[in-house]
């Protein structure tokens, strides 16, 4: 239990971090007006999701394409579990499959929100990213009866969650 306080509680304190910070440099688009704003928004998360699925050679998102280190475990389990979830709460020490973390790093940033609700969405986003190791700990790493469950292809599924955390992030600003 211990293992699993601590990756949880690393992955939403990498999260916290980087989405204070995020809110931190935000503060450079706050004169930018709100439709501009929203349209600035818009074209970024369409860009990301364009880079993400290579429709254009040589444009890519900016990410670590490497797992994390095995040194990042020494020291300890909990001391490991704890800095291996940091690093991937903070979104940028491993491979990102989906553009959702970037649409909502750019929402964080073009969108400025309150503080309050940007550490809210480090808080989701730590949480989400803590969830599914988690819940396979908790089970033991036992496989699902029947088979793999049926998944929606990546394709659709990046699109899908990229456009509803872009829905609240009009919502924001």
């Amino acid at each position: 239990m211990k293992v699993v306080s601590a990756y949880f509680t690393g992955t939403i304190a990498g999260a916290l971090l980087t989405s204070l910070a995020a809110w931190t440099v935000s503060g450079f688009s706050e004169p930018i007006a709100r439709e501009p704003r929203l349209a600035l928004l818009l074209a970024a998360a369409l860009a990301a999701w364009v880079a993400r699925h290579g429709f254009v050679p040589g444009f890519s998102l900016p990410e670590s394409r490497r797992q994390i280190p095995a040194e990042t475990f020494g020291g300890g389990l909990v001391r490991g579990a704890f800095r291996f979830g940091f690093e991937l709460g903070t979104g940028l020490r491993t491979y990102v499959p989906a553009i959702a973390p970037y649409v909502l790093l750019l929402v964080i940033l073009i969108g400025r929100p309150t503080l309050g609700a940007a550490l809210l969405m480090g808080i989701g986003f730590g949480f989400g990213r803590a969830v599914p190791l988690t819940v396979q700990f908790a089970a033991g790493f036992a496989p699902v009866a029947g088979g793999p469950p049926r998944q929606m292809p990546a394709f659709l599924t990046s699109p899908l969650i990229g456009a509803l955390i872009l829905a609240g992030a009009f919502t924001l600003v």
